[in-house]
């Protein structure tokens, strides 16, 4: 989480996220994520909550229909996400939970950053 101030951070990242489609077929999505957040300052626990968003691509086709000519999809959205930075040293967890736009469904995370 990059601390543009006392009370705001941003954080890019790359993304892997398996789920089902709009179709409710399997997908994988690949791409990267920016995510703005409002948090609360605090030293070692500090929940925050924000805006975030994702671009990237899906791998939905099997075998067979990339034989037939299948194209990957390209996905672009924006997500809403709540979440807890826990600072243990130079190790950053970030488990989070994001409302993607496809699947209509709530995505929980992970991401682990250090800090240099």
């Amino acid at each position: 989480m990059d601390e543009s101030s006392d009370k705001i951070a941003s954080r890019a990242s790359g993304v892997l996220y398996e789920g089902k489609n709009d179709e409710g077929k399997e997908d994988l999505y690949v791409g990267f994520s920016f995510s703005y957040y409002y948090h609360l300052n605090q030293k070692y626990i500090n929940p925050y909550f924000g805006l975030g968003a994702f671009l990237g691509i899906t791998f939905n086709c099997s075998d067979k229909e990339r034989e037939e000519g299948c194209i990957e999809d390209l996905a672009a959205l924006t997500y809403p996400e709540i979440g807890v930075s826990i600072k243990l040293g130079k190790l950053h967890i970030y488990p989070f939970v994001r409302r993607y736009d496809f699947g209509d469904e709530n995505t929980y995370g992970l991401n682990l950053g250090l800090k240099f």
